[in-house]
C-alpha cells in the first residue's frame, strides 16, 4: 500500500481546536481550481475543448466533490460537539472512504452503513476506511433501500445523542452549499460541465452553482438511476431553480454500479497514461468514457468548452486504490 495512506494522526485537541484545525485545512482551497486540458487527437474531441478540474488532487484522504460535500458538514460538526458520524453507501462508496478519512484526521468515530452482506474479504476500498477506523453495519439490499430511497428514508441530516447521521452521499444543505463553492472558483469561460453520478448531490449542487450560460450533464455509474433524476428534479424545485438547463446520460454505467468491462478498463489505462496518475474507474472512467462517447457520435453541440470534474478517489482497473500524484 502507498504510504501515503498511512499519514501520522495528528493531535485531535478539544472542540474549538477541531473546528480550527477543519477551518484552515478547508481554507487551502479558497484558490481557483486546477484546470488541465485533455489532450486527445482532435478527431476524438469532435472540436470541442475538454478541461479536467483537478479536484481529485486537493488532498489523498479527501478529495474531489467529497472534500466540498463535507466541508461544511465536518466543520458544523465540530461546533455542534459531534462525536460520531454515521452514513451509507456501496462496497465502493468514495463517500465513506472520505468520512474514514475525516474520521481518522480530526477525531471522529465513522459508522458506514454498507448495502448488501459485508465480503468476507474486504476490497481495497472497505480495508482503507478500515484502517482509518471507520465502522460497517452491513444491511441487505431491500433494507437498504428501506433506509436510502422508501417513504421513511434519511434524507436529511439528522442528530441523534451526538452522532450525526448523514443520507447515502452526504447529501443535504450543507453538501450542496460545498458543491456551489466548489463550482464557483472555475474561472475559465464555459458552455458544458460534466460529474459522475451516484446519487445525485453533487449533480444538484453543480447545477444550482453553474453558469447562467451553461448547462451540466451528469453520467449515471448505476444502471437503472431514472430515480436519481427526479430526486434532482425535486430538489431543482425546492431550490426554484425547475428551469436549469440540466440532463443525465444513462447509457455508460457498464452494467451498473462498480461494474466494468475490457473496453473500459483499457480506456481508463490510456488516460491514466496520458494523465500521469490512474483513474477512478467506478465513477470518472464511466464519465469520461461517456463524453469521448458523445463527442466520437456529434452529440454535442459544436465548438463547446467542457469542464468534466475528476471526483479522485476509488480504485484502478486493476482492483487497488488509486492515490493519484499529489
Amino acid at each position: 500500500m502507498n504510504p501515503i495512506w498511512n499519514q501520522s494522526r495528528p493531535p485531535l485537541g478539544d472542540q474549538s481546536e477541531k473546528k480550527d484545525r477543519l477551518t484552515a485545512f478547508f481554507n487551502a482551497s479558497a484558490e481557483a481550481v486546477k484546470l488541465q486540458a485533455l489532450t486527445l487527437p482532435a478527431s476524438l474531441l469532435g472540436g470541442h475543448e475538454v478541461l479536467l478540474a483537478r479536484d481529485d488532487r486537493l488532498h489523498p484522504m479527501i478529495a474531489g466533490n467529497k472534500w466540498w460535500k463535507l466541508k461544511h458538514v465536518l466543520i458544523e460538526s465540530a461546533a455542534r460537539g459531534v462525536h460520531t458520524i454515521k452514513s451509507f453507501g456501496g462496497a465502493y462508496s468514495n463517500h465513506l472512504l472520505a468520512l474514514a478519512g475525516a474520521g481518522y484526521l480530526f477525531g471522529f468515530r465513522t459508522i458506514g452503513v454498507l448495502r448488501g452482506q459485508e465480503p468476507r474479504a474486504l476490497n481495497p476500498v472497505l480495508r482503507q476506511a478500515s484502517a482509518w477506523g471507520m465502522e460497517f453495519e452491513p444491511v441487505s439490499r431491500i433494507r437498504y433501500r428501506e433506509l436510502t430511497q422508501g417513504e421513511h428514508a434519511i434524507k436529511e441530516p439528522a442528530m441523534d445523542d451526538g452522532c450525526l447521521i448523514l443520507p447515502e452521499g452526504g447529501a443535504g444543505p450543507l453538501a450542496l452549499k460545498g458543491i456551489k463553492e466548489m463550482v464557483g472558483r472555475i474561472q475559465a469561460p464555459y458552455q458544458l460541465l460534466c460529474t459522475p453520478v451516484g446519487t445525485g448531490t453533487t449533480l444538484t449542487g453543480m447545477i444550482l452553482g453553474a453558469a447562467s450560460d451553461s448547462s451540466v450533464m451528469g453520467f449515471s455509474a448505476l444502471k437503472g438511476a431514472q430515480f436519481i433524476e427526479k430526486k434532482v428534479g425535486d430538489l431543482l424545485a425546492e431550490a426554484q431553480t425547475p428551469h436549469a438547463r440540466w440532463q443525465m446520460a444513462h447509457a455508460y454505467h457498464f452494467g451498473g454500479y462498480a461494474r466494468r468491462s475490457q473496453e473500459l478498463d483499457a480506456f481508463c489505462s490510456h488516460l491514466s497514461c496520458q494523465l500521469g496518475n490512474s483513474i477512478d474507474w467506478v465513477y470518472t472512467g464511466k464519465m469520461l468514457y461517456g463524453l469521448n462517447d458523445l463527442m466520437l457520435r456529434q452529440a454535442l453541440p459544436e465548438g463547446r468548452t467542457v469542464v468534466a470534474w475528476m471526483t479522485g478517489n476509488a480504485c484502478q482497473p486493476g482492483g487497488s486504490l488509486a492515490v493519484g500524484d499529489y
